[in-house]
């Protein structure tokens, strides 16, 4: 069995993320063809800080709504057919917003501690980061434990 656990994945232009739980640290995997390894050991960690992403939003609602715009216009034109390659596209994009925005919306998620200062690109939706933040919470000692 291996030591690490997969707890959050993502990609953004030519990078890939992978966020895995270990017994003392989070290991932070970034990259494609390089890779970037890094280490946040849970008694270390100062801050897991996410923040609303409202650009997210409006950026795939208006490319959802420009597709099925561009769908409804061919309906109406004399080429019915290429309808579907834009209508269908349109609205699984707005059914996805839907579902992320019903989950808690985008966000950035960052990681803090006294060392470094770093987002993580594999967690963008609330209920993601909320769920990294309560393992976290669980992980770290609590400032009873550490004084005694």
């Amino acid at each position: 069995m291996s030591a690490y656990r997969k707890i959050a994945t993502g990609s953004g232009p030519g990078v890939r993320t992978y966020l895995y739980r270990g017994s003392d640290h989070l290991l932070l995997v970034e990259g494609s063809v390089q890779e970037k390894y890094r280490r946040f050991f849970y008694n270390d960690i100062q801050a897991a800080i996410f923040v609303p992403n409202r650009l997210h939003a409006w950026a795939l609602g208006f490319f959802g709504a420009a597709f099925v715009a561009v769908g409804i216009a061919f309906h109406f034109s004399m080429i019915p057919e290429p309808t579907w390659y834009f209508v269908v596209p349109g609205l699984l994009v707005w059914l996805r917003l839907v579902y992320v925005l019903m989950r808690g919306g985008y966000c950035t998620f960052y990681l803090h501690t006294a060392a470094q200062y770093a987002r993580i690109r594999g967690i963008t939706t609330a209920g993601k980061a909320r769920k990294i933040m309560d393992l976290i919470e669980t992980m770290t000692p609590q400032p009873s434990e550490i004084q005694s």
